[in-house]
């Protein structure tokens, strides 16, 4: 039997999903015998330079998925991966697929719920066009992974993809023996007895400027101090909000870094500010980290933890709830990290590796009887 499976992404930018791949990469070719291959529309980006070594690398070298169709058609009839995973590139992928009629089978990863997708994308021309056929298409996938299960409902009834054919599989988080920490890094001013750390893209999806807004009310309340990792199209109106509020002395936007875990070790507590998320990353670092999360009720947040045990999910998605509750946790300092760490082995990747390969050989086996 072909021991290869493939990885389809459109790049390595820096970014939720190609951190999961890289960590899934990263655990098959530790936990299993399978020989893997990372197709990308164009091998660029920030995370390039942590693919793994052992990692066949194929670049379709096109600038969209709507030119990597006969690409990827050439690819599969050469190489013959017997599962071909797709993030984003659903619609090529099942073509591909289909169009072939080889023995490879196509499993959907759906990171985000549909209308996020469709609130916070520009409603171009090739966006409507994508959304049309993927209405057409996306049920006819060999299977599909969700990372968290309030996914299940939105796919299934948006796409009408079977519930049967859906597993769900969350994301990963890798714990090191010891976490390392670069001692020569300023994580967070020594000063300021309560430190508040948030990661995540610039975007209006993450909603940064709620957190801000939180600040403004704290300012006069509680001695603070905010980093915010990540870069985005939002960093210049961020900038000019914290400048208006005079909110420099407390705020700082680092922009990418590439060790999160310095800053998580630094912080008091995580801030998690999306309207709706699936299955936040910064939840499993915080998790890995033993950092007490605060989160918006982006109803993903609910499958990583556990109310009032190992964080704070707000009940009303607002500034002044998110102040109030930052304030009631800095002025009772009985954070319990020990719970907190304990979740994080609900997410080990050895774990979730396994959980991938039963769903390679269920989707294998189904196939043998069609």
């Amino acid at each position: 039997m072909n021991k290869r499976i493939s990885f389809y992404i459109p790049r390595m930018t820096y970014g939720g999903a190609e951190k999961v791949i890289l960590n899934l990469i990263e655990g098959m070719l530790k936990y299993t015998t399978y020989e893997i291959d990372l197709v990308l529309l164009k091998n660029i980006g920030e995370y390039s330079k942590y693919i793994p070594k052992k990692v066949n690398i194929i670049d379709l070298d096109v600038k969209s998925e709507y030119y990597a169709l006969f690409p990827l058609i050439k690819y599969l009839r050469h190489r013959k991966p017997q599962i071909l995973f797709s993030n984003y590139l659903h619609i090529s992928a099942i073509l591909a697929v289909k169009i072939l009629r080889g023995k490879t089978k196509n499993v959907l990863i759906f990171h985000n719920f549909i209308d996020t997708e469709l609130t916070f994308r520009k409603k171009t021309f090739n966006i409507i066009i994508r959304r049309f056929f993927s209405k057409k298409l996306f049920y006819r996938a060999d299977w599909s992974i969700v990372v968290v299960r309030a996914l299940i409902k939105d796919i299934s009834n948006y796409y009408k993809i079977s519930k049967e054919k859906i597993s769900v599989i969350h994301n990963p988080v890798i714990i090191d023996d010891e976490v390392s920490i670069d001692c020569n890094i300023q994580i967070m001013k020594k000063s300021r007895p309560f430190k508040i750390l948030a990661v995540g893209r610039l975007e209006p999806e993450k909603n940064f400027i709620l957190l801000l807004q939180a600040m403004v009310l704290l300012k006069n309340k509680l001695d603070f101090y905010v980093k915010i990792l990540g870069d985005g199209s939002e960093k210049k109106m961020l900038s000019a909000y914290i400048e208006a509020h005079k909110l420099g002395e407390y705020v700082q936007l680092v922009g990418y870094v590439d060790n999160v875990d310095n800053y998580m070790q630094g912080s008091n507590v995580v801030v998690i500010t999306s309207p709706k998320e699936a299955c936040p990353n910064v939840a499993l670092e915080a998790l890995k980290n033993s950092r007490y999360i605060v989160s918006t009720n982006c109803i993903g947040i609910r499958d990583i933890i556990i109310n009032e045990e190992h964080g704070i999910i707000l009940r009303k998605n607002t500034a002044t709830e998110l102040s109030n509750v930052l304030y009631k946790i800095a002025q009772a300092n009985n954070i319990d990290s020990s719970k907190i760490k304990n979740r994080a082995k609900d997410f080990l990747l050895p774990n979730i590796i396994k959980q991938y390969v039963e769903c390679i050989e269920r989707v294998t086996l189904i196939n043998r009887r069609s």
